[in-house]
């Protein structure tokens, strides 16, 4: 999951899980019997007065999480698996600790002090900032023993068996406001058995990173827990993104949020790739033999259907600075968020569902940032791009998201996430399993 700054990630291919902790290990500075002290986050947290429900606390410590093992560059199947082994661990931990201080004169401290997790209402709010230190002690506490060999790593994926490239770029602006989520392995990450599940997704935030933020926690827990999960999965995907809406405007109205996000949601299972999304982040699907193709049009205000549903609802679309936008502030017609202007800006998700094929390419996830190309020439660029990044030998995509940033930057000032799956590579480790 990427930070508030700019993120490169590409995960070492032939580095086995023993292996790579043992270099970690090597590199740790550790006092015995100190490893699981709290960690200051390395990173400004957006939610520092975290709700006091189980959902959020869990999405906010498994996002935790993700971005610690994420900057050491872990490879993905031993994150998601110590993922699921510190959530385990902390789910008996005592939300009372992480009360903020009490200074109401009519409350008396030392009963505060004395609280229990029973007495942690559900409309509370908990110290972010203490809480994600604790949980950053815990999950290297973790790491130290399955390093050192005290706790045994169960079987998992030893390499990559297909190329997974993000990049995502402040750029021009003053904040960087996308987020985004790549977990190849799901079923890892899992508080409960699933089928193996691949899951990427980008929000690209506005008004704030609050929405974008919240979506990307929380979209883990709500995907894997919807009642379609396992036997509907484009039908779970666009129902977790009205669910995640539902839970943030919850959180808005009681901050007094207007933050909101666009979401684009891929997940591959077996040999079916599905999804859903909200507003102008695209997916981008490369076939052998048939080129390029996008198969998430955008929801823009400037689509006659979208106009027609907003002027049925009572709103208007006005074309401001050349760019019509919903009641001309928003320059999209469906989101996450967007509390004061929710009557208008829906949260009922596109979908989408392919067969994976020997044919497939590649795909791209990206935000507006990527895809405000001038020309299409340009796009040829991008894409020529990436395509150059390909290694000699095994002809796989090496650093792609990077190259195509490189080149939609030339075009915009905007914030710029994309995420490269490599399908041709998961269409062949995959069927040579099955």
């Amino acid at each position: 999951m990427a930070s508030g700054g700019d993120v490169q990630a590409e995960r070492p291919e032939e580095q086995g899980n023993t292996q790579f902790l043992a270099q970690w290990l090597s590199g740790q500075q550790l006092v015995p019997g100190m490893e699981d002290v709290p960690i200051r986050p390395p990173w400004k947290l957006n939610f520092t007065n975290v709700p006091a429900k189980r959902h959020t606390i869990r999405a906010c410590c498994g996002d935790w999480m993700l971005r610690y093992l994420d900057e050491q560059n872990f490879p993905h199947p031993l994150t998601e698996w110590i993922c699921t082994e510190v959530q385990s661990r902390l789910e008996g931990m005592d939300r009372s600790t992480f009360r903020f201080p009490c200074y109401d004169d009519d409350v008396d401290p030392e009963e505060v002090a004395t609280a229990t997790d029973a007495d942690v209402q559900d409309s509370e709010y908990l110290d972010g900032m203490k809480m994600c230190g604790h949980v950053l002690g815990v999950t290297k506490k973790v790491c130290c023993e399955a390093a050192s060999g005290e706790l045994k790593i169960p079987e998992l994926p030893c390499k990559w068996q297909w190329t997974i490239s993000t990049m995502a770029i402040r750029n021009k602006r003053r904040k960087m406001e996308d987020r985004h989520v790549v977990l190849p392995y799901l079923e890892l990450a899992s508080e409960k058995k699933i089928p193996p599940t691949s899951l990427y997704a980008i929000f690209d935030g506005h008004r704030s990173s609050e929405a974008a933020e919240f979506a990307a926690a929380h979209l883990p827990g709500v995907l894997v827990n919807n009642v379609h999960f396992e036997d509907d999965l484009p039908t779970a995907t666009r129902e977790s993104l009205k669910e995640i809406d539902t839970l943030f405007l919850e959180y808005a109205n009681a901050k007094n949020s207007k933050a909101g996000c666009t979401a684009l949601v891929v997940c591959i299972r077996g040999v079916t790739m599905c999804g859903a999304w909200l507003g102008d982040s695209q997916l981008l699907v490369s076939r052998a033999g048939h080129g390029t193709e996008f198969v998430t049009p955008p929801h823009s205000p400037s689509s006659p259907s979208e106009q027609a549903r907003i002027h049925d609802l009572g709103g208007v679309v006005l074309q401001m600075g050349g760019t019509w936008r919903v009641s001309g502030h928003l320059g999209v017609a469906r989101a996450i968020g967007d509390v004061d202007l929710k009557k208008y800006v829906t949260s009922d998700a596109g979908q989408f569902q392919q067969e994976i094929s020997a044919e497939h390419d590649y795909i791209v996830l990206g935000c507006d940032g990527l895809w405000d190309i001038t020309e299409k020439e340009r796009l040829d660029e991008m894409m020529s791009a990436a395509e150059q990044t390909r290694d000699g030998i095994t002809n796989k995509l090496c650093g792609a998201a990077k190259a195509m940033v490189e080149v939609a930057r030339q075009e915009t000032e905007d914030n710029i996430s994309a995420i490269v799956v490599d399908l041709q590579g998961y269409y062949e480790a995959y069927t040579s399993s099955v």
